[in-house]
């Protein structure tokens, strides 16, 4: 049985963790795009989407009522950072279908 020289247990060494590496790399990729694809909005249940109505919401107001001194430009940036405008959308379209259901049943 031979022992084996310094330079080919280093290789062996390295050959290991880079394939330890790869593995957990690609294991850690696929849990980040399964985590990303949770978090498309077509994706979410209907508790999330009303929780991130709520959230953009109170969001909006704390940063209108913040006091800075803002442009009418950064006034409109407040309602379309990130994904705001789909749930400011949704917000008022289920406010539309209250005020038609109030409407028709008075």
């Amino acid at each position: 049985m031979a022992i084996p020289s310094d330079q080919s247990y280093i290789k062996k060494v390295i050959d290991v963790e880079n394939k330890q590496l790869t593995y957990f790399t690609e294991k850690s990729q696929t849990e980040l795009n399964k985590e990303e694809s949770h978090k498309l909005f077509f994706n979410l249940s209907i508790k999330q989407i009303l929780e991130n109505i709520s959230a953009v919401f109170v969001a909006i107001v704390n940063e209108l009522v913040s006091g800075q001194d803002n442009s009418f430009k950064d006034y409109i940036m407040i309602f379309f950072k990130d994904n705001r405008m789909i749930y400011i959308g949704l917000l008022i379209i289920i406010v539309a279908f209250f005020i038609y259901i109030v409407d028709i049943t008075g």
